[in-house]
């Protein structure tokens, strides 16, 4: 396993090697060792690989591992656990996304796969009315068994970490850098906090600093292993609204709270809304019930009613499916069946156009 490990630490960091690649790899090899055994006209035969992943594969084997070693050491020493992305612990949500990383790593006690996952996101700039704010829907949203998630950014995300502190929530922190520093050095305290009862994650090695470009790349993280997405507060262009516009890509959910016409700081929610591209929201009983959160423990036992429409194989597929798990997310549909989003969204369709099934607050799909 350590030996597996090192190979996998070696070709995560490979330049132009990503999930899809990675997992082609893995297929057609069976191992990671393998992968950096084999020559460069081996590697070439591997579906989607061209010459310049081959050639970037082979001539970086040296390198590769030597750094894989150093962080392999660096795991080791500081307790980090790696999740693969084949693994059950992995986050489901993010599974689905299409850009999601093959190798994270994860320090404290964490379930990233609880029912509800809410990510609350800022600017670092927060006024009263913003930390106000975030801290009565945290609050408000305590009794509900929801995992907050953020970026310990200053301002609105830490505002959201220390209140799920205080309400004993699960908080899960995805960093812009490696495991080995905290980012802002301010909030040091708060991320030992948080990794008494919940988290901190990030797809970076160690030695990684906080650079400006990294930062995109973890608020993919954010928002892909979420239900939804709440920007209290934000500009017109930030890291907060670059949260919500991936939200969007992988089909979260999205809320922004209204600010005041001419505040900076409230361009981007008001523009967000104005723009329908974010659910308003004034309160967390708003989040609560188009989530459906506040009875999804409470399904009524209901006989299906029969069926007097004829469903092609698709429509079938989709309607056992259903059928078996009750209530189900659009994403783990997509992750039980062979379709892409859009085929997925149009066999829905026409099973909701058939009444045989129809869809619930918070992109869940259940039978008529």
């Amino acid at each position: 396993m350590k030996d597996d490990l090192l190979y996998a630490l070696a070709l995560y960091q490979t330049a132009n090697v990503g999930t899809i690649t990675a997992l082609n790899l893995l297929e057609y090899f069976g191992d990671y060792k393998s992968i950096f055994s084999a020559n460069r006209t081996k590697l070439e035969k591997v579906r989607g690989i061209g010459q310049k992943i081959a050639t970037e594969v082979f001539e970086s084997r040296t390198s590769a591992l030597e750094k894989a070693e150093s962080e392999l050491k660096f795991i080791e020493h500081n307790q980090i656990q790696v999740l693969f992305y084949d693994d059950e612990q992995y986050p489901q949500r993010l599974k689905n996304c299409f850009d999601a990383p093959f190798i994270l790593f994860a320090k404290g006690e964490y379930d990233f796969n609880k029912e509800r996952m809410l990510a609350i996101v800022g600017t670092r700039h927060a006024t009263e009315y913003g930390k106000t704010l975030t801290q009565q829907f945290v609050e408000a949203l305590s009794p509900y068994d929801i995992s907050i998630v953020s970026g310990l950014a200053l301002g609105i995300d830490s505002i959201a970490h220390q209140s799920a502190v205080k309400y004993k929530m699960q908080n899960i922190a995805v960093l812009g850098h490696g495991l080995d520093m905290i980012y802002p050095a301010t909030n040091k305290k708060l991320a030992e906090k948080i990794r008494e009862n919940g988290a901190l994650l990030t797809d970076f090695f160690s030695e990684t600093i906080p650079n400006k470009q990294n930062f995109p790349r973890r608020n993919r993280i954010v928002a892909g292993m979420v239900d939804a997405v709440l920007v209290v507060e934000s500009a017109k262009k930030g890291g907060a609204l670059i949260t919500a516009q991936i939200a969007n890509s992988y089909n979260r959910e999205v809320f922004c709270v209204p600010g005041n016409i001419g505040n900076p700081y409230s361009e981007g929610c008001n523009y967000f809304i104005k723009t329908n591209q974010a659910q308003l929201v004034t309160e967390a009983k708003d989040i609560i019930e188009f989530m459906n959160w506040d009875n999804a423990n409470k399904l009524q036992n209901t006989i299906p009613k029969q069926l007097f429409v004829t469903l092609n194989d698709e429509e079938s597929l989709i309607y056992e499916i259903i059928k078996t798990h009750k209530k189900i997310h659009i994403d783990d549909l997509l992750g039980k069946t062979p379709y892409n989003l859009s085929n997925l969204s149009n066999i829905l369709l026409q099973l909701e156009l058939q009444d045989v099934i129809k869809p619930i607050p918070g992109k869940f799909y259940t039978l008529q």
